[in-house]
């Protein structure tokens, strides 16, 4: 490995680099020192390591910039792995070998870790660096493909990585040279040719930040004028590559947000070279981005237009000297601490710069011409979010307010209806501010002609709120979008709850459905119904929902059914009332001292919700945690009470590799063993064979042979685990005791009639419609189904229902699913508990095409619901469910053929058969299984107190 170092005017903290370097605890490296004719005595530190270490090479060549230095580096380097550090900063100890891990275990050629920002003099003061806040980072270890994750070209810096020489060579990589910002370009080359990349979610790089860096000042002539000839550059790249969703997310997220980051203080660019430059950027990203741009934010698409026509060179000329009267005309200070406030019309306003940007906005829009389409829309875009928006959110409070929103609407005035017309406030107040210039800047908002959406049905049933609309969007949404209906009560109360289902019905109308469980906390209160849309990397969007004509009230049946009064259609504006209920049963007395310590403790697991159950009504405490240590902490302490051991996949799925995971599993096991011996009660709930697509099988492996040996009691849900498992571990026998996985009954609501619930999710009338459901992942065989239901579609078209979250995987082959004539019903998130009932009760047939599994959830669930299930042809399903009328079994060595063939018959019709499922749940009900888990609970605190004598 050979780590390639550039070295300019470090001196004094260079020595930090090097003993970083010899502290590693991978030890097979090299490190070229790259002496860029540095002034300082860089050159004589350098030299005084490699006389003590010869791993150590030391080059020193006149000056030339960072980018020729990388290049000499990389003509020098001897390594077959290659990874580059800047010559102030610092690898954590173990940064080396993470690395290689990643990259050896994935078989790619290139991985990548994570880099955070410290300030001389302090490491513990750290800051993720800004590149590296995609989802990839987010998750555990993973290898990814650039096409599933696009977020992986924002992170444009060369450290922190690891790369093979051949994708080096093969790419014939060369860093520009006599620029700065050297490594955006190189760094999106080296990505799109690896296409896939090794993640390793561990902080290792310390980057160090001071007023010399690169993004100390990005309005600097220098680095302004290199940053936009190299972003210019990596657009054609990455066009050039061809992917349509790399192109929209490195162009429409990365270079974007980097891009306003310039624009937004353009009145601060002295130069107008620079300020063309930053136009002629404006306008290769609207070619590129095409009617895309029309996703973005509204701000920023309406100042993209404006820039990319040459708007602030024709109009904004004169904008310095006015806003330089307003205040302080001084850049953001590199660190962030400065008290300087920037005067800029389009920057965000906060409650400390909100009147000087309002009064920015409104210089601004003064000088833009309202017969000029792009301009009319930027100059409504700035009197709205930028000047009115503040002082509705209180930002603004004193006298000034007063003048300033009668300036502010009469310059509204002035704007054409059709600019006001696409107009949506970006964000909405969480609390909505009580004073008179608050309310005042409302009320000119809710009359103005804005973007909106209109509500289609609102109904009651029970105790939620049904809500049915359209809004008209630019572009459909996407998959990435994040669409959620909010309720908004003026005293600053609010709910959101993502709709249960939006899809485009003609043209740019996307219609959409939400269904709210309004608690007592909305009782009494004037709640103001608005629709979100949101993306990561995009500025929310958020509009009022308006309606043509409203009931004046609705009224829902049962003693504790909402009843609704409307109050306003535009917005709409309800207030809810509730009749008393029944009084809730005082809980029963606690049992004594009993406490249970769970591992995972996921409450927000519905299985572990029903086994704790009838515990929990005896008065037994629950402790636990999700967090190895912490399980290893209280395995180790003084603590009593039985451990309830479950899902081992948190143990072993977040190490850094291998050699990690054996390290936990090891702690983990002695732990446990020194609470068996100090007669703790042990029992463990077998779920799966192994955890799902685990990384680190050998430790998986030992990790539950050690809870089988372990334990007191193994509680297994079906009588063949054992066979399931095979010969990778054993369960003693004596040790079993098979308590079933319950059904759903009385968790999450009652069945809804078919109809309703095919309209609540948005899914066709009179399809046949086939249900998958839960998360979805690589394992679970989806690409079964999918084949199935294409095959289907000349002969007996079926209708596919998804509800989930998927994998990046498994949603590329559900964007797939568009190129065929499948029609597709999709909710691809977390399902909230309220929707569950819907996508189960509008199903004709739920299709479970798992691989290896010992249970399934879902399964029960769909029984819960009365629907028929599909699953494989396995003996370790079909020796406990075989008999089941309400279940048929596909043939695995066929499976999507033999998918096809049973969708096409009609013994999913039969009212027995749904009858058989409901029996099925009434039986295996949750209210049982807790019962039965009481019981053994009971018996292994038995035995271990009789192992204790």
């Amino acid at each position: 490995m050979s780590i390639i170092v550039p070295v300019y005017g470090t001196e004094a903290v260079l020595p930090e680099l090097l003993n970083s370097f010899l502290a590693q605890t991978w030890t097979a490296w090299e490190a070229v020192l790259v002496i860029d004719g540095s002034p300082d005595d860089a050159a004589g530190v350098a030299r005084r390591y490699a006389e003590r270490d010869p791993r150590f090479r030391v080059l020193e060549t006149e000056n030339g910039g960072i980018g020729r230095a990388r290049n000499l580096g990389l003509d020098t380097a001897r390594g077959d792995l290659i990874a580059f550090c800047d010559s102030d900063d610092v690898l954590e100890p173990e940064a080396l070998q993470v690395l290689t891990a990643a990259l050896q275990s994935s078989q790619v050629e290139m991985a990548t870790a994570i880099g955070v920002d410290f300030f001389s003099g302090s490491h513990r003061h750290r800051n993720r660096y800004w590149t590296m806040h995609g989802p990839q980072f987010t998750r555990g270890w993973a290898t990814y493909e650039v096409a599933q994750m696009p977020p992986l070209l924002e992170d444009h810096v060369v450290w922190a990585k690891l790369f093979r020489r051949a994708l080096i060579d093969r790419i014939g990589l060369r860093f520009p040279e006599g620029v700065q910002c050297e490594d955006i370009h190189p760094m999106l080359q080296l990505q799109l040719a690896a296409g896939r990349i090794a993640v390793a979610p561990v902080e290792l790089y310390l980057h160090r930040r001071h007023e010399g860096t690169v993004s100390a000042d990005y309005l600097r002539a220098s680095t302004l004028g290199d940053w936009l000839s190299q972003a210019a550059a990596t657009i054609d790249e990455v066009v050039a590559h061809g992917d349509r969703t790399a192109v929209l997310h490195y162009v429409g997220v990365h270079t974007l947000g980097q891009w306003w980051t310039r624009a937004e203080l353009v009145p601060l660019v002295e130069d107008s070279s620079l300020v063309e430059g930053i136009e002629r950027l404006a306008a290769r990203m609207v070619e590129v981005l095409g009617d895309d741009l029309d996703e973005l934010d509204p701000v920023r698409a309406a100042a993209l237009r404006f820039f990319a026509a040459g708007g602030p060179s024709r109009r904004w000329a004169g904008l310095p000297a006015a806003l330089a009267r307003l205040g302080s005309s001084s850049r953001r200070s590199w660190d962030a601490k400065s008290a300087d406030v920037v005067v800029s019309p389009l920057v965000a306003p906060s409650p400390r710069t909100a009147a000087i940007v309002a009064e920015a906005a409104l210089e601004a829009a003064a000088l833009l011409e309202p017969d000029d389409e792009r301009e009319a829309h930027l100059a409504a875009e700035l009197l709205v979010s930028r000047a009115l928006l503040p002082i509705a959110h209180g930002f603004i409070e004193d006298e000034h307010a007063v003048d300033l929103t009668d300036r502010v609407q009469q310059a509204l005035a002035g704007v054409p209806e059709p600019a006001l017309r696409r107009v949506a406030p970006p964000s909405a107040p969480l609390h909505r501010p009580q004073s008179e210039t608050a309310d005042a800047a409302w009320a000119i908002l809710e009359g103005l002609p804005l973007r909106h959406a209109r509500l289609a049905l609102a109904r009651v049933e029970g105790e939620h709120l049904v809500l049915r609309g359209e809004i008209e969007l630019s572009n459909p949404l996407h998959v990435a979008d994040r669409l959620s209906i909010v309720l908004r009560s003026t005293d600053g109360r609010f709910q959101r709850v993502a709709a249960a289902w939006a899809r485009a019905t003609d043209g740019a109308t996307t219609s959409w459905s939400a269904r709210f469980v309004l608690g007592t906390a909305a009782t009494g209160r004037s709640i103001a119904v608005t629709l979100r849309r949101e993306r990561r990397g995009r500025g929310p969007l958020e509009v009022p929902v308006v309606a043509r004509s409203l009931p004046e009230q609705l009224h829902g049946q049962g003693e504790t059914a909402l009843h609704l009064a409307f109050e306003s259609a535009s917005p709409v504006t309800l207030r809810a009332e509730r009749r008393h209920g029944t009084p809730i049963a005082a809980a029963p007395a606690a049992a004594a001292d009993r406490r249970i310590y769970a591992y995972p403790n996921w409450m927000s697991n519905p299985y572990v919700t029903m086994l704790q159950t009838a515990a929990r009504a005896q008065g037994t405490r629950f402790d636990g945690t999700v967090d190895p240590r912490a399980l290893v902490s209280e395995l180790r302490s003084s603590h009593e009470g039985v451990v309830h051991l479950q899902w081992t996949s948190p143990v072993t799925e977040k190490a850094r590799d291998a050699a990690h995971a054996e390290e936990i599993v090891d702690e983990v096991l002695e732990a446990l063993a020194r609470a068996r011996e100090a007669g703790r009660p042990i029992i463990w709930t077998v779920h799966n064979v192994l955890p799902h697509d685990t990384r680190f099988r050998d430790a998986a492996i030992r990790l539950h042979q050690g809870f089988a040996d372990l334990s007191h009691l193994i509680h297994v849900l079906g009588s063949t685990t054992q066979e399931a498992i095979g010969g990778l571990y054993e369960l003693p026998v004596e040790k079993l005791r098979v308590l079933p996985h319950s059904s759903y009954a009385g968790i999450y609501g009652a069945g809804v009639p078919q109809a309703d619930a095919r309209a609540a999710i948005g899914s066709g009338a009179e399809s046949t419609q086939v249900l998958f459901f839960g998360q979805m992942r690589p394992y679970k065989g989806l690409e079964h189904l999918f084949g199935a239901a294409a095959a289907l579609q000349d002969e007996h078209p079926v209708e596919l229902l998804l509800a989930g979250n998927p994998t990046p995987s498994v949603r590329a082959e559900i964007e797939q699913l568009d190129a065929t004539e499948v029609q597709v019903t999709s909710a691809l998130r977390f399902i909230e508990d309220d929707e569950v009932a819907d996508w189960f009760s509008a199903a004709d047939v739920a299709v479970l095409p798992y691989r290896h599994i010992l249970n399934s959830g879902s399964m029960h669930l769909a029984a819960t619901y009365g629907l028929p299930v599909i699953l494989p042809d396995e003996h370790t399903i079909t020796a406990d469910y075989g008999d089941q009328a309400w279940i048929r079994f596909f043939d695995p060595a066929d499976a999507q053929a033999s998918i096809a063939a049973l969708l096409r018959e009609p013994w999913y019709r039969d009212p027995a058969v749904r009858q058989a499922a409901l029996a099925y749940a009434q039986e295996r009900s949750p209210y049982a299984m807790a019962m039965g888990f009481l019981e053994l609970l009971d018996e292994v605190e038995a035995i271990a107190a009789r192992d204790a004598r």
